[in-house]
Order: structure tokens, then sequence, then C-alpha cells
């Protein structure tokens, strides 16, 4: 059994899968909050393209959670003590111990990959030019500067990642304001291993290639609790703990200007709720 065929019978009331008949290529998405993401192919089903015969064209980070967001007690029923610690908290008990922070951008996420010697893009939830989105990306990423699109394709099929991308812009505004238009590189992923690419690597790849990183600090645990309160016009923070594993720090004041501050700790669920928990 291949992986689109694991899906297709296995997870169907874990996902959504969505055919592209031009391209025959399948977008599989988490369908809610509410599903296993101890289970890594519900976890890793974030903007994943497959094709027919279930291999991996585009792979991009595998959910993860905001700081001490599991240990609300709905989450704590559903996952064991030792998953939830890993997945939102950090081991240390080192108070003045700093770990490296990545802006966390409010944009939205666009997946760039290489499928049969042609461009593929993706959302979180379909591929290439299905929606304004991605239509736009299209435009920006591949049409803009063909030369820059092969070489970027060759280093895609040749080592078999992924490019991620945040795409924020005055015309893509979710709470914080940008200036101007911009595709971040804010990741890639090995398709095969799902392995993420290292912050520095990734420094040196976006210089290679022409594209703008998110800014990075130096930060301890109080220093990023106490920015969550105070930052402004910042979605906040993204951060690797000791496990490995991607943990979010979002502001006050982007939760405040979403008109989500119950998001994860509420019980009210709408449909716009549902759009940002798979695109946050």
């Amino acid at each position: 059994m291949n992986l689109l065929e694991l899906y297709q019978t296995k997870y169907t009331d874990s996902v959504r899968i969505y055919h592209n008949e031009t391209l025959d290529l399948y977008s599989i998405t988490y369908l809610h909050g509410g599903v296993n993401f101890a289970d890594p192919y519900i976890a890793m089903a974030r903007g994943l393209v497959l094709d027919k015969n279930g291999n991996i064209v585009l792979r991009g980070f595998s959910k993860f959670f905001n700081y001490l967001q599991l240990h609300a007690e709905h989450y704590k029923k559903q996952y064991t003590d030792e998953w939830i610690n890993e997945h939102d908290n950090f081991s240390s008990t080192n108070v003045d111990k700093k770990y490296h922070a990545i802006e966390k951008l409010d944009g939205s996420l666009v997946l760039m990959g290489e499928y049969k010697n042609k461009a593929v893009l993706s959302s979180t939830s379909t591929t290439n030019q299905e929606t304004d989105l991605l239509s736009t990306a299209y435009k920006n990423l591949v049409d803009k500067n063909k030369d820059l699109t092969e070489r970027i394709l060759n280093y895609c099929k040749e080592t078999g990642q992924t490019l991620v991308f945040e795409y924020v812009s005055p015309m893509n505004q979710v709470v914080v304001k940008y200036e101007k238009t911009d595709y971040v590189l804010i990741g890639i992923v090995n398709n095969h291993t799902g392995a993420y690419m290292s912050q520095d690597d990734l420094d040196s790849i976006a210089t290679e290639f022409g594209f703008t990183r998110p800014k990075r600090y130096m930060k301890t645990l109080q220093d990023l609790t106490t920015d969550q309160r105070i930052l402004k016009n910042h979605e906040g923070y993204i951060v690797f703990n000791e496990y490995g594993n991607l943990i979010k720090f979002k502001t006050d004041d982007w939760f405040a200007g979403s008109d989500q501050s119950d998001l994860f700790f509420g019980t009210r669920l709408t449909k716009k709720k549902v759009f940002i928990i798979l695109d946050a």
C-alpha cells in the first residue's frame, strides 16, 4: 500500500484529499484541530502533495503548537503527558538558557517544488494556480525570472526537497501590517525524511537564490513570554525545543487583532478559526 492509498483507506475521517485533475496530484490536509496529531501521518498532512503512486511531491512543516497549548484539559485527555511536554514545552530548567527564536511572519504558506521538470506550488489545501494566493505566487516565484526558476527546480530535483515560503503583503493582511510584498524563505523540508534544514543553511540558500529571511534572535524563555504580552504588530516567534520540535509563541496582540483570543483554549470553533488553524 502506497502513501496515497494509506490516506484514502485509513484516514478518511482525519484528512481531506483534494485531486488536481490537471496535474494528477493530490493535496492532503488534516480536517480540523481535533484530529490525532500524535499520528505522524496526520501531523504531516499540512500542504502535503502526492502523485498518483503515493510519492511525495511537496512537503511542508508538520503540525506544531503554541507554547503550553496542549496543557489545556481537553488535550490532556487525548495525549500522554510525555508527548504533550515534548511538543509544547521545554525540558531545560536553566532560566538563563537562550534559544534561537525565529520571527513568525503573519501571512500565507506557499510551498514550491519540482514535478516532471515543472514548478509546482501548494498552499495548505490546494495546488498551483487554483486560488488567487497561488496564482499570484506563480507569477512572482515562477514566471518572473525563468532563469532563477530553472535553478530552483534543479535544486529541488537534485536534493528531493521542498522550499517553504511565507507570503506577506499589504494585499494579504491578516493582522500584522507589512509595507511591501515578499515571499520569505522560512524553511526547506526533505520530502523523504521530513527533516528541516538548519537556519544557517537556509541563510546560505536564501543568499544564493536572492530570497529574504525572517529575523533571528537569541531569547530566554522569560524573554519569549514577556514579548508575547508586550509586542505590537508582531505575530511572535518560532523556536525549536530540546526535542527538536517547533513551538510557536504568538503574541496577545495578534490574537486580539485576529479576534481569535479563544482559538486554542475556548469552546467556540468558527469556520474562520478553522481556516486560521490550518494556515497558522
